[in-house]
């Protein structure tokens, strides 16, 4: 059995002993000499592959009996071996042996659309690019297909192909340039599929990313829920794993997904939704959970929309009772102004701090409950009373994704806050003019907010915190300098009240006379009155 190698040719009396067959197909053997065989006198069978020989020099000698059967490429044959080594020795070389109770083992070369392996058996060529014409084809690689490969973009959908003619064109959307590999050739870019071995489509939804392999994940900032009816989260990581194994190991019972993909949504924090494709299902940044990501896990608390880790209970203590702290201070301060200028208030037209204060921080207050959500979601915003029907009712007709929703349901918002200032003005004309212009300001954020814009243009942010700081720097620098300069007044009080008590406490100790005192008289010395001691 000298088929499947390397022969080239076979000089005279190349066998020193009689043969009855010899299997020379799947050689180079291209003139094919029978004086080789010349000192057989015994009855020969030359199995050759007729397609590759292109002559056969017949031997003249009398009793030439040697017969030569031209074999296809599916031919095969059975052998009955015993010997253990022989038959170890044919299942390293692409033969498979069936045993049986008592009897020779039956041995067999892998047939057409197989290949066999060093450890024995015949293993099929997997669905994809590949095929095999030949037969006893063995693999020495371990975990290599040794079968031959389809032309680029096509593939065997069911393997087992046996010729070039059962590769078929790749379907719809798979790219065709390249070879097919462990599939119906790979998908484009952009495109993904719910069956390795069927077309691939378009992914119209951008939120979802199908680029650079054959299934579709989450981007950044969007969630999807796999609770929504007809979805399987379970057989759809399954099918993601069959389509990252590019190997012929690839599990044959999730090859394909049957269900249905959930709805994708945009998450009202989009840096919470990381979706770092290690799970199908989307994965949450550090210290987010559940539904879009709006949750904060166990030990984080969240602080204007964002999950922070939660401090030690030392620090948390420190930090209350420094804040209480200064309550009391600004309280205290306040109140001993009020009580001071309490009585020039009545009969002058400047106003007390306490009554400023109370006036900018309810500015303050007005602006940043409509402009503070704008750094959260435009989804999460509450109003109260007939502000929160109008929302519903709007969000009923319009739905949530619609921008036209949040241009309206702020916009009725900020047309209150400007009719309330309008007909309901402050006291002081400079803070009805600072309400204007924080309202405008609130205008400014909603427009911004609502028309669509790429999220990659940092200018408008940097507008917008830039527009913002100005608002909350008008509202408190007046208040501020007017804290200042109650803190000054008092620092100097403080400072001369001090250098008073000092001085009147030196003066005592220095001035100081006791009752009844007789100076000394010295002859030496003149003699102190009492005048000249005073």
């Amino acid at each position: 059995y000298l088929f499947n190698n390397e022969i080239s040719e076979l000089q005279a009396n190349t066998f020193g002993q009689v043969l009855n067959e010899l299997h020379l197909y799947g050689n180079t053997i291209s003139n094919l000499d029978l004086e080789f065989v010349s000192n057989h006198s015994g009855h020969l069978t030359l199995y050759v592959a007729c397609d590759k020989i292109q002559s056969i020099g017949v031997p003249t000698f009398e009793g030439f009996q040697t017969k030569i059967l031209c074999l296809s490429r599916d031919f095969s044959f059975n052998l009955n071996i015993t010997d253990v080594t022989v038959i170890n020795s044919l299942m390293a070389s692409g033969f498979e042996c069936n045993s049986g109770d008592g009897k020779p083992h039956i041995c067999s070369p892998c047939k057409q659309g197989f290949y066999g392996k060093t450890t024995g058996g015949c293993q099929p060529c997997p669905p994809g690019g590949y095929y095999q014409d030949d037969i006893a084809k063995v693999s020495n690689i371990p975990n290599k297909v040794e079968c031959k490969k389809c032309n680029a973009g096509t593939y065997v959908p069911l393997g087992e192909g046996v010729s070039s003619d059962d590769c078929i064109v790749c379907p719809e959307g798979t790219n065709k340039t390249i070879h097919a590999g462990f599939r119906a050739c790979f998908c484009m870019d952009g495109y993904a599929r719910t069956d390795r071995f069927n077309v691939c489509q378009i992914c119209e939804n951008d939120a979802l990313d199908c680029y650079g392999k054959d299934y579709k994940t989450l981007r950044k900032g969007y969630f999807w829920n796999w609770e929504y009816p007809g979805a399987n989260l379970t057989e759809y990581k399954s099918f993601v794993a069959n389509l990252m194994t590019e190997s012929a190991n690839f599990d044959p019972s999730t090859t394909k997904y049957s269900g249905d993909l959930p709805n994708v949504h945009s998450c009202p924090r989009s840096e919470s939704c990381l979706n770092n494709n290690t799970d199908i299902k989307g994965t949450c940044e550090t210290g987010y959970e559940g539904l879009m990501c709006s949750k904060c896990i166990n030990n984080y608390y969240i602080v204007l929309g964002r999950c922070l880790e939660c401090p030690e209970l030392v620090y948390s203590i420190l930090e209350v009772i420094g804040i209480l702290l200064l309550v009391i201070c600004v309280y205290v301060l306040l109140v001993w102004q009020y009580k001071k200028q309490k009585s020039k208030v009545l009969h002058s037209t400047k106003r007390a701090l306490i009554d400023m204060f109370i006036s900018r921080f309810k500015i303050v207050l007005g602006f940043y409950q409509v402009v503070g959500e704008f750094f959260t979601s435009l989804h999460d915003l509450n109003w109260a009373g007939s502000l929160k029907v109008t929302q519903t009712v709007l969000i009923t007709l319009l739905g949530w994704e619609n921008r036209v929703t949040v241009l309206l349901t702020i916009g009725i918002s900020v047309l209150f806050l400007i009719l309330h200032a309008r007909y309901l003005p402050m006291k002081s004309s400079f803070e009805q003019k600072l309400q204007m212009f924080a309202l405008t300001a609130i205008l400014i954020n909603v427009l911004i907010a609502t028309i669509d814009h790429d999220e990659s243009e940092d200018g408008l942010t940097v507008f917008l915190i830039l527009l913002n700081l100005i608002v909350i720097a008008i509202v408190f620098g007046e208040l501020l300098m007017g804290v200042f300069h109650i803190l000054g007044k008092l620092q100097v009080h403080i400072k001369v009240t001090t250098c008073a008590v000092t001085t009147l406490r030196r003066g005592k100790r220095l001035f100081k006379i006791r009752p009844k005192q007789v100076p000394l008289i010295d002859d030496k010395s003149n003699i102190q009155t009492e005048e000249q001691l005073k």
